[in-house]
Protein backbone atom coordinates (compact mmCIF):
# COMPACT_ATOMS: atom_id res chain seq x y z
CA UNK A 1 0.00 0.00 0.00
CA UNK A 2 0.81 3.58 -0.59
CA UNK A 3 1.11 4.47 3.04
CA UNK A 4 3.64 1.57 3.59
CA UNK A 5 5.85 2.83 1.10
CA UNK A 6 5.99 6.30 2.01
CA UNK A 7 6.89 5.46 5.56
CA UNK A 8 9.55 3.65 4.22
CA UNK A 9 11.24 5.88 2.38
CA UNK A 10 10.54 8.71 4.97
CA UNK A 11 12.36 6.08 7.19
CA UNK A 12 15.27 5.43 4.70
CA UNK A 13 15.94 9.15 4.49
CA UNK A 14 15.84 9.59 8.32
CA UNK A 15 17.21 6.83 9.55
CA UNK A 16 18.74 8.26 12.13
CA UNK A 17 16.10 9.34 13.87
CA UNK A 18 13.08 6.90 12.80
CA UNK A 19 15.07 3.71 12.27
CA UNK A 20 14.10 1.88 15.70
CA UNK A 21 10.15 3.13 15.80
CA UNK A 22 7.06 1.57 14.21
CA UNK A 23 4.53 2.47 12.07
CA UNK A 24 1.28 2.92 13.17
CA UNK A 25 -1.51 4.35 10.56
CA UNK A 26 -4.80 6.31 11.32
CA UNK A 27 -7.70 6.81 8.83
CA UNK A 28 -8.87 10.40 9.09
CA UNK A 29 -12.36 11.46 7.67
CA UNK A 30 -11.58 15.78 7.81
CA UNK A 31 -15.47 16.04 5.81
CA UNK A 32 -16.76 16.36 2.11
CA UNK A 33 -13.98 19.07 1.36
CA UNK A 34 -10.98 17.82 2.71
CA UNK A 35 -11.52 13.96 2.36
CA UNK A 36 -10.19 11.46 3.59
CA UNK A 37 -5.76 11.27 5.18
CA UNK A 38 -4.08 8.63 6.46
CA UNK A 39 -1.43 9.78 9.02
CA UNK A 40 1.70 7.97 9.67
CA UNK A 41 2.69 7.06 13.59
CA UNK A 42 5.93 6.44 14.79
CA UNK A 43 6.93 5.01 17.94
CA UNK A 44 7.27 4.09 20.80
CA UNK A 45 8.97 7.06 22.62
CA UNK A 46 10.05 6.93 25.97
CA UNK A 47 7.69 10.05 27.22
CA UNK A 48 6.47 13.60 25.79
CA UNK A 49 9.67 15.36 26.12
CA UNK A 50 11.70 13.09 23.71
CA UNK A 51 8.61 12.73 21.08
CA UNK A 52 8.47 16.53 21.47
CA UNK A 53 12.42 16.61 20.11
CA UNK A 54 11.71 14.10 17.90
CA UNK A 55 9.26 16.24 16.70
CA UNK A 56 11.84 19.34 16.30
CA UNK A 57 14.20 17.59 14.48
CA UNK A 58 12.08 16.67 11.89
CA UNK A 59 10.55 20.33 11.39
CA UNK A 60 14.38 21.18 11.08
CA UNK A 61 14.32 18.79 7.65
CA UNK A 62 11.03 20.27 6.63
CA UNK A 63 8.87 17.28 7.48
CA UNK A 64 5.65 17.92 9.39
CA UNK A 65 5.52 16.04 12.73
CA UNK A 66 2.95 16.69 15.76
CA UNK A 67 2.86 14.75 19.01
CA UNK A 68 0.14 12.51 19.92
CA UNK A 69 -0.33 11.19 23.43
CA UNK A 70 -0.76 7.06 22.97
CA UNK A 71 -4.29 5.93 21.95
CA UNK A 72 -5.60 9.32 21.02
Amino acid sequence: PAVKSEWDRLRSRNVDLLGDLRLQVTRVDLGATKGIFYRLRAGPLADETTAKALCERLKQRKLGCLVVKPGA
